[in-house]
């Protein structure tokens, strides 16, 4: 296949991830298989079927989807204890300080804990909240956008920190440990209590009864593992998708200005953002090229449900729609990512 038949083919299978979930409902009922699909021509189109790049593509998942099915097993064995604390945190300060320091909280300790424990605090957290389902839906937004923007602060906090900071490490760079809290921290913390506030502002109170839509108190086994299995084809289609676009990304990426390189990231509220980053930068590229990418690729996580682990794992619990996370997430983000990239400007 010639690089324009490629660079064609790669191009509508961008378009239709980006837009055919919103335009047509067996596509949004089965997201996770849409995307899968999306992943194999992808694959085929770049001709990415080497066993090597299989082998990574089909293990890379398998570290997530434990931790979601341990995780998912623990906070069955404890839902009773940690439904019962967050329930006297809450009736002690009040709902809005409440939803404040989740938010805060889920979101740097996002960085230690893993992106991943996070969300499915978040998912707990929502779950007990008596919202309405538009309130529940937007917390649950701007909570998942919070903890994908705090788990990048350290190297442990989610794939895409691991992979930046074996990156930068090489020279000419030889960065630390908190290298990457120091160069994205004065960016991303202040929109992290951007969304605190936020989130004290659109929810005005709690409903007197639980409503339609809320997580039962209890899951069964067979429940855990189907969310386990959906959330490995959910990260397996991303991976796909990532190896069939890393061809066509490689071989620009690198010559690109970093004010146009952070709107190009833009791709990430659709592809695996690890990925990216592993394709994107490399320790030779400046540092206003290398905090720009990364800065963009976060931040744009937030847009729709394939772009983070987070919105995954959370959308797929609490059965949001892409319509309605686009909603409400896609201005919200676009907002920071204009707030960002002036700063980035006026920095770089």
């Amino acid at each position: 296949m010639t690089d324009t038949l490629m660079l064609v083919g790669l191009l509508a299978i961008l378009v239709a991830v980006f837009a055919l979930p919103f335009v047509l409902k067996p596509v949004e009922r089965q997201l996770e298989v849409f995307l899968f699909v999306m992943g194999l021509l992808a694959m085929t189109i770049a001709a990415r079927w080497g066993v090597e790049n299989l082998v990574k593509v089909f293990i890379d998942p398998l570290v997530i989807t434990i931790d979601v099915l341990v995780a998912g097993l623990a906070f069955k064995l404890l839902r009773h204890r940690i439904r019962n604390g967050l329930e006297r945190v809450k009736n002690r300060l009040g709902l809005k300080r409440y939803l404040l320091l989740i938010v805060l909280v889920l979101a740097f300790i996002s960085s230690i804990i893993t992106a991943i424990i996070a969300s499915l605090i978040l998912v707990e957290v929502v779950s007990q909240l008596r919202l309405t389902r538009n309130d529940r839906i937007k917390f649950t937004i701007i909570t998942c956008s919070a903890i994908g923007m705090g788990a990048p602060l350290t190297p442990v906090g989610e794939p895409l920190s691991t992979i930046a900071y074996a990156i930068i490490q090489q020279a000419p760079l030889y960065g630390t440990f908190w290298s990457l809290f120091t160069h994205l921290g004065p960016f991303l913390v202040p929109c992290i209590f951007f969304l605190a506030i936020l989130s004290t502002r659109i929810i005005k109170h709690e409903e007197s009864e639980s409503l339609p839509g809320v997580v039962p108190s209890s899951e069964h086994y067979k429940e855990i593992a189907e969310r386990t299995g959906k959330v490995y084809i959910f990260i397996l289609a991303l991976e796909f998708l990532g190896a069939g676009f890393k061809v066509l990304i490689g071989k620009v990426i690198v010559t690109v200005p970093y004010y146009t390189l952070y709107w190009l990231n833009l791709v990430s509220a659709v592809l695996d953002n690890a990925t990216l980053t592993a394709t994107e930068i490399v320790s030779t590229m400046s540092a206003a090229q290398i905090t720009s990418a990364i800065l963009a690729l976060v931040i744009a996580g937030g847009m729709l449900i394939p772009g983070n682990i987070p919105n995954i794992i959370a959308a797929n619990k609490l059965e949001i729609k892409s319509k309605e996370w686009a909603r409400f997430a896609v201005p919200l983000v676009l907002a920071m990512m204009v707030a960002c990239f002036v700063a980035v400007m006026i920095l770089f």
